[in-house]
């Protein structure tokens, strides 16, 4: 589990921004270690998962943002859904990236509850339907950074609206570019073996660098800035010429 502790990184009158390290849940579950309960603990709200207008997946770390009013709630629920609230993530991948643009995929679970997804080619939508619960139509924006070539990793960024479960990873996992350290999408190398300063915090290198909303409700457009722990900075300077906190 996770050996740091939330804070908050920015705040405005409506709205709180979070950092959630790596190994931290972001809504409340049968244990007590979640975003979601700090917050609670520290704040008095009754809002739908205290307010809380995105997650991460529990070895994905940064930037989380929630609502301190239920009308503030209701309406960047709705920017969500129609894909104005954006995320930007750095992450760390095996080989050197060159996929760079949009990527469109299907995302699919084989059941309600699955606990990994797949990525298909659009193409591929009535073979999905056959064998797998549901399918969702996915899209980012994958840009590349930097390339290590003694290790073989690449740093990326990730920018998505509509964001689905683990989308990411198994978009990753569907480029041929899985996360350094994440076995459950396709990685075939612990985060150890290339960069052993992070095993004892990290999983998987995947964070939420950003959240921004741009519409014509927000004047000027919202822009909210994570960084990475210390860390993790320390060593995507060491490992990435190019990487620029």
């Amino acid at each position: 589990m996770s050996k740091e502790k939330p804070y908050i990184v920015d705040e405005t009158k409506e709205l709180v921004f979070y950092y959630k390290p790596p190994g931290l849940y972001t809504t409340a579950t049968k244990s007590t270690h979640s975003l979601e309960h700090y917050i609670k603990q520290s704040f008095s709200t009754a809002l739908p998962e205290s307010g809380l207008l995105s997650r991460l997946d529990l070895w994905t770390s940064g930037g989380v943002l929630a609502a301190k009013s239920e009308k503030t709630y209701s309406n960047f629920k709705k920017l969500q859904k129609e894909g104005y609230l954006k995320k930007e993530y750095l992450a760390v991948v095996l080989g050197h990236f060159k996929k760079e643009g949009i990527v469109k995929t299907l995302i699919a679970a084989r059941y309600r509850r699955s606990k990994k997804v797949k990525a298909f080619s659009l193409d591929e939508l009535r073979k999905v339907k056959k064998t797998y619960r549901s399918a969702q139509r996915a899209e980012a924006q994958y840009n590349f950074i930097d390339y290590n070539k003694k290790l073989n990793l690449s740093l990326i960024e990730v920018i998505l609206s509509k964001g689905r479960r683990h989308q990411i990873r198994a978009q990753l996992q569907f480029l041929g570019h899985p996360l350094l350290g994440d076995e459950l999408y396709g990685s075939s190398l612990p985060l150890k073996d290339l960069l052993p300063p992070l095993e004892e915090h990290y999983r998987y290198i995947l964070h939420c660098k950003a959240v921004k909303a741009e519409h014509n409700s927000q004047k000027p457009p919202l822009f909210f800035y994570c960084p990475p722990s210390k860390i993790l900075q320390k060593v995507l300077f060491e490992t990435f010429k190019n990487f620029k906190k």
